[in-house]
């Protein structure tokens, strides 16, 4: 296998690459399989068992009569995928223990969400307001979208999701405090229109959004804005 580090997204589309290529879980291939590898990644700090890994992939459904088979027949999905990165990957990253499957963390890995987490770490006990920032703003561009969102109904998955997310939004917060303070206008409005994305119904961020263009002289754009938050609410939840 090559000795490139694997780069894993997983904030937004799940992807994995490795020396310029790269799989991801656009198109219609297999739910189960890309819910199985993530799950694989997630947790690879420790192994996981066959029974684990069944209820995860079937939970009470009656998948097959053997159902550790049906877990094999998964796994050889999983490694025909990572093959795609290199003809041994999928051997070299998956390895069976005993009863259990676990991850090979002998090979290098850089996690995007692994990244964003300390960023933010890093930023909070920052006391220099310029290199809190600059966390900040490095941690914001690394989350391109919620945490697997293609698979957001998996209970593991909702609650880390949701930590991830309310984490953005507040360190999107603290960041357009630190621009505006800097008169950095035109990245504030850049940060609201990226977060408002991944939080459309945010109020906080349209008053960030609004006071910003006014204050850059955009004041079309910011009535433009207005009459858009305002359709969303009444729209979808009938507040004027």
């Amino acid at each position: 296998m090559n000795t490139g580090p694997l780069r894993v997204r997983m904030l937004g589309n799940f992807s994995i690459s490795l020396d310029g290529r790269e799989i991801d879980d656009s198109g219609n291939r297999s739910r189960k399989v890309w819910l199985l590898l993530a799950y694989m990644i997630y947790c690879r700090k420790r192994p996981i068992s066959q029974e684990e890994l069944v209820s995860l992939l079937w939970g009470d459904e009656e998948e097959s009569s053997n159902p550790l088979n049906a877990l094999k027949t998964m796994f050889h999905r999983v490694r025909t995928t990572l093959n795609q990165l290199d003809s041994a990957a999928g051997h070299n990253l998956i390895m069976r223990q005993g009863g259990s499957y676990a991850w090979n963390t002998e090979i290098p890995m850089e996690l995007d969400v692994e990244e964003f987490d300390q960023l933010c770490r890093e930023g909070a006990a920052e006391q220099d307001e310029e290199r809190r920032l600059a966390c900040y703003l490095q941690a914001a561009g690394l989350y391109q979208g919620d945490f697997l969102s293609k698979l957001a109904s998996e209970p593991w998955v909702v609650p880390i999701a949701a930590y991830f997310h309310n984490l953005y939004l507040q360190i999107v917060q603290e960041s357009l405090f630190l621009l505006e303070e800097r008169e950095r206008l035109e990245e504030a409005v850049a940060q609201c229109r990226r977060a408002l994305e991944v939080e459309p119904y945010d109020e906080e961020l349209y008053r960030h959004l609004l006071r910003d263009l006014i204050d850059s002289g955009l004041q079309s754009e910011a009535i433009s804005a207005y009459e858009e938050m305002s359709e969303l609410l009444f729209s979808n939840f009938g507040v004027m």
